[in-house]
């Protein structure tokens, strides 16, 4: 679980960095993170759930792959139309 943690900060560290000329903003959630194994199947699967505190949304994801799409929507690089021609 630390790999995810280390991306997150860096998703929200690049998301920092391209705010720079704007007023700084912020999100708050709590991660949930729990493991699951279905009696049939000896593999183990990671189940995630976000509660995002400032708006009181919550999400649930079956894999790793969905959540991290999820917080790259969130946290990912918005383009503006001041530096499309840079």
């Amino acid at each position: 679980m630390v790999w995810l943690l280390v991306i997150i900060a860096n998703l929200i560290r690049k998301e920092i960095w391209l705010m720079k000329d704007q007023p700084p903003t912020h999100r708050t959630l709590i991660m949930r993170c729990w493991a699951e194994q279905d009696e049939l199947v000896p593999q183990r699967f990671w189940r995630f759930h976000l509660h995002w505190l400032d708006t009181n949304n919550r999400q649930s994801f079956a894999d790793v792959e969905t959540l991290l799409a999820a917080l790259s929507d969130v946290f990912g690089a918005e383009t503006s139309p001041d530096h499309d021609n840079d």
